[in-house]
């Protein structure tokens, strides 16, 4: 996670929150701004979740897929 401020008078949103995770095969990044750093940081962090849901169930979905695949019809 990094954390920073962004010092432009013209944007009033200037604390920033990055997130990135690498995973095996895929990297993952949220970046959110907002004029409260606590709020910036919560607001990552729900987007990462998001995206951390949707790459699980992607993951299951193809494993499930395959599953089906390779056992004999009856």
């Amino acid at each position: 996670m990094e954390l920073s401020e962004e010092r432009n008078p013209a944007n009033p949103e200037c604390y920033v929150a990055e997130v990135t995770l690498h995973l095996k095969g895929v990297t993952l990044r949220a970046k959110e701004a907002t004029r409260d750093m606590d709020h910036s940081v919560n607001l990552a962090a729900e987007e990462m979740a998001r995206q951390v849901k949707k790459h699980r169930e992607k993951r299951r979905g193809r494993r499930a897929a395959r599953r089906a695949s390779t056992q004999p019809a009856v």
